[in-house]
Formats: C-alpha cells, sequence, structure tokens
C-alpha cells in the first residue's frame, strides 16, 4: 500500500512553477483487482479552478464513505473507498488544484475529530498529502 501511496505522489510533477503546462499526467499502479490508470488533467489556473472545486468536493464526499466503511464496525473493508480516495487525489494532482482548495472541502465536510481519523487511516504518503492540505499555513 505505501508502494501505492508513492507513485500517486510521484506523478505530483511540481508546483506553481508548472502553472500553464498542461495535461499533468499522474500514473496510479494496480491495487488488488483494480488495474493501474493514468489521470491527466489542465491546471489549476483559469476555467480549470470550478473543476478543482468539484473535484475537491467529490474527494470530500469520498471520505466521509471510506471513514464509514473502514474499522472493525465496517460493513465491507474500505479498499475500495481507498482506490476511490487516491484516484480522486490524483485527479487533483493531475489538473494543478491548489492544496488549500482540498483542504477547505475536506474541513467543510468532515469535523476535526473524522479529518484526523481520515490522515490516519491513509497510507504514508497519501496522508502526508491530505495533512498538508488541511495546513493553513500550507496555502
Amino acid at each position: 500500500m505505501v508502494a501505492l501511496a508513492s507513485a500517486v505522489l510521484a506523478g505530483c510533477g511540481g508546483g506553481s512553477s508548472d502553472r500553464g503546462a498542461s495535461p499533468r499526467q499522474v500514473t496510479l499502479p494496480g491495487y488488488g483487482v483494480t488495474p493501474s490508470t493514468t489521470v491527466s488533467g489542465q491546471d489549476g489556473t483559469g476555467s480549470s479552478t470550478r473543476a478543482c472545486r468539484v473535484d475537491a468536493r467529490t474527494l470530500a464526499q469520498d471520505a466521509q464513505d471510506f471513514l464509514a466503511h473502514f474499522g472493525s464496525a465496517a460493513a465491507y473493508p474500505a479498499d475500495l473507498n481507498l482506490v476511490i480516495v487516491r484516484e480522486d487525489l490524483a485527479r487533483l494532482m493531475s489538473k494543478g488544484c491548489p492544496p488549500a482548495l482540498t483542504g477547505r472541502a475536506l474541513a467543510l465536510v468532515l469535523g476535526p475529530v473524522q479529518r484526523r481519523a481520515f490522515v490516519a487511516d491513509l497510507p504514508t504518503a497519501m496522508a502526508r498529502q491530505v495533512r498538508a492540505a488541511l495546513d493553513p499555513a500550507a496555502g
């Protein structure tokens, strides 16, 4: 799972110096029965800012689903939800969406305890990415 999350971050590319360079590509390796896939998108400037907001809200909703299906009380394993969340994160990265936008979307949907649980339940590299988005000093 760590290799999976590392591959997500490996496709991240640079920061604001990449503005205007599009499309970016983020390759996600296969995970269980889920085949590898490549996500590509435009940068987070101009008209695609709206798409970033939509994708950030989607991640926040998927984070709720992930939390609902994680742990011993879950009806089924959270693997499917993990795959969905990693694809959400890859899509946000491929568009160069500002991490602060993602953090705001998560903060609107998840309370502090839920945000901590979400980060704690993610693989290390994905957790690092989400933690940075939630950090107000990051953006």
